[in-house]
């Protein structure tokens, strides 16, 4: 059984890094048009806030993908939902809401690349490194985190927390 934690990350202090993301987005591609990519489901929320501070041209794509269940990692990705337009030629950005294993992004970019878009970077609002096994580059990243499950802002517990404007860790309470 799993119960909220401490908050780890404020509504305002969310707010403030996605801002600064999109500032520099905005600053890099000025004079171009992005094409983001939002990973399904956990990253819609901060994909929203962010597409709301991006002044710059844009299109907004979505793909789901598994590799979850419950806490653990399976190893295995799998596409639950493809994209809907073209992305061949255009600058993309792909949307996480965090990195872990890289196992996921790794996968995504290479089917991207396969597409022969202009150019691809990634965005993630949360990024954990210890756990990395495969060395994909985070283009902007938000917030470091340690070894804690997280919930709130769009991650997940089973579907449930993704509501909660902050970002709090889980907490295992022992019977």
């Amino acid at each position: 059984m799993n119960k909220l934690g401490k908050i780890l990350f404020s509504k305002e202090e969310i707010k403030n890094k996605v801002k600064s993301i999109a500032n520099k987005i905005d600053s890099d591609y000025q004079g171009k048009e992005i094409s983001f990519i939002v990973v399904l489901k956990g990253s819609f929320i901060f994909a929203s806030d962010l597409i709301k501070n991006i002044n710059t041209n844009c299109e907004i794509d979505f793909l789901a993908t598994s590799s979850f269940e419950g806490t653990s990692s399976t190893g295995q990705v799998q596409i639950k939902k493809d994209l809907d337009i073209s992305i061949e030629s255009k600058h993309v950005i792909i949307i996480e809401n965090i990195v872990d294993t890289g196992l996921t992004l790794n996968y995504l970019k290479k089917i991207i690349l396969a597409r022969n878009p202009a150019s691809v970077k990634i965005v993630s609002l949360l990024e954990r490194k210890a756990n990395r096994v495969k060395g994909v580059q985070i283009d902007y990243s938000g917030f470091q985190i340690k070894d804690d499950y997280l919930v709130g802002y769009g991650l997940d517990i089973n579907q449930k927390f993704r509501n909660l404007e902050e970002i709090r860790n889980l907490e295992k309470v022992r019977k």
